[in-house]
């Protein structure tokens, strides 16, 4: 399942936020974005959020890279 989840504040708009979570496998995740308590949290949240949620599945790369 779940591995890590880390919340971080935008620097510039402390009403803008960033959750990162790390999952054993992507059908982890997508077991987890179809469980009722996920839905409910998410409908939860909706009630705090100027629109819809932004969400994007990421990987860490395969080869090193080098980042500035």
């Amino acid at each position: 399942g779940l591995i890590s989840f880390q919340a971080l504040v935008d620097a510039g708009d402390p009403n803008k936020f960033l959750v990162l979570t790390r999952w054993s496998s992507q059908k982890h995740l997508d077991d987890w974005l179809e469980e009722d308590d996920y839905k409910t949290a998410v409908a939860t949240m909706d009630e705090y959020t100027e629109g819809p949620i932004d969400y994007k599945v990421m990987h860490s790369p395969k080869d090193d890279i080098f980042l500035l």
